[in-house]
C-alpha cells in the first residue's frame, strides 16, 4: 500500500510541474500568443486586363526535405546513468550521483512511461528530447524503497526562453508550493500543509518546498529541491513514511558525482 501511495504522491507531483509549465507563469514573463495570422488587404491592381492572361511556367514538383529523427539535446544526458551492480545513480544534469542500497527499486521504462503518459520507446534521450518539444515536464527517474514507502523521484521542467532568463529557483519554488498543495488534496490527502524553505543538496543550500499531509491515516511528509540547469528546471523530491527518517536524509543520499 506504501508504494502505491508514493506512486501517486510521484503521479501528483508530476501534474504540480506540468501546472507550472512556461504557459501558466505568466507572471514570470510568459505571455500567450495568438496562432491567428495578421489578416492582410491586397493592393488594387494598376494593371489592365488581357484577353490572355500569361501562364506562369510550371516548374517540375520538387519533393519535400525528409525529417529526420528528433535528436538528443546537446548537453548532459537527461536519463542519466543507473549501475544495478553499484545502486548508484548518476545524474549528469546535477552533476551528483545517488546512492541507494538493496532495498530500493528504480523504476524501468515501461513503469515510468505509464507515470508519464507516454509510451516506453519515449523513456530514452532522443524520447525526452520529443517529449519536451510538446510538454513542460517530464519523470526520468523513479526509486522506491520497498515494503517501506519512501520514494525519491527527478522531474525535469524545460522552461521557455523567457523563463530561462527570468526565473529563478526561489521564484519557481513559490509558484510550484502553491500548485502542490491543490494537488495533494486532490490526490486524497488531509490536514495538507505546505511552505518554502532551504534544503542542503550536495552541500549547497538549495531552495524548496516542504509539504505533509495524511491519507488512509498514513502521515506522509515531502521535500522538493530545484535546481535550475541551463533552460531547465530539476527537481528532485522525496517522499518520507517512515517516523524514524527526515526528509534531510534521503536527500543526503544525493552527493557530488565522482565522475
Amino acid at each position: 500500500m506504501k508504494r502505491l501511495l508514493s506512486f501517486l504522491l510521484a503521479a501528483a507531483m508530476l501534474l504540480t510541474l506540468a501546472a507550472c509549465s512556461p504557459a501558466t507563469l505568466k507572471g514570470a514573463g510568459s505571455g500567450a500568443t495568438s496562432s491567428k495570422p495578421p489578416e492582410t488587404t491586397a493592393a488594387p491592381s494598376t494593371q489592365e486586363p488581357t484577353d490572355s492572361p500569361t501562364e506562369a511556367p510550371t516548374e517540375a514538383p520538387t519533393e519535400a526535405p525528409t525529417t529526420e529523427a528528433t535528436e538528443a539535446p546537446a548537453g548532459p544526458s537527461l536519463l542519466g546513468r543507473y549501475d544495478e551492480d553499484a545502486h548508484v545513480y548518476y545524474s549528469e544534469m546535477l552533476s551528483a550521483q545517488l546512492s541507494l542500497d538493496s532495498d530500493w527499486t528504480v523504476f524501468g521504462a515501461e513503469e515510468l512511461a505509464e507515470l508519464n503518459g507516454v509510451a516506453a520507446e519515449l523513456i530514452t534521450e532522443e524520447g525526452l528530447a520529443e517529449k519536451f518539444q510538446s510538454s513542460g515536464a517530464a519523470m526520468v527517474v523513479f526509486c522506491a524503497a520497498d515494503a517501506l514507502g519512501d520514494s525519491v523521484v527527478l522531474t525535469y521542467e524545460k522552461l521557455s526562453a523567457i523563463n530561462t532568463l527570468s526565473l529563478s529557483e526561489d521564484a519557481y519554488t513559490s509558484i510550484a508550493s502553491t500548485q502542490l498543495k491543490e494537488q495533494l488534496t486532490e490526490q486524497g490527502l488531509e490536514d495538507v500543509e505546505v511552505e518554502t524553505t532551504t534544503f542542503d543538496f550536495t552541500g549547497k543550500a538549495s531552495a524548496g518546498v516542504r509539504s505533509s499531509g495524511v491519507i488512509s491515516g498514513v502521515p506522509i511528509r515531502q521535500g522538493m529541491v530545484c535546481v535550475k540547469v541551463g533552460s531547465y528546471m530539476v527537481v528532485v523530491a522525496v517522499t518520507v513514511m517512515r517516523e524514524d527518517l527526515e526528509i534531510q536524509d534521503l536527500l543526503d543520499l544525493f552527493t557530488p558525482w565522482e565522475g
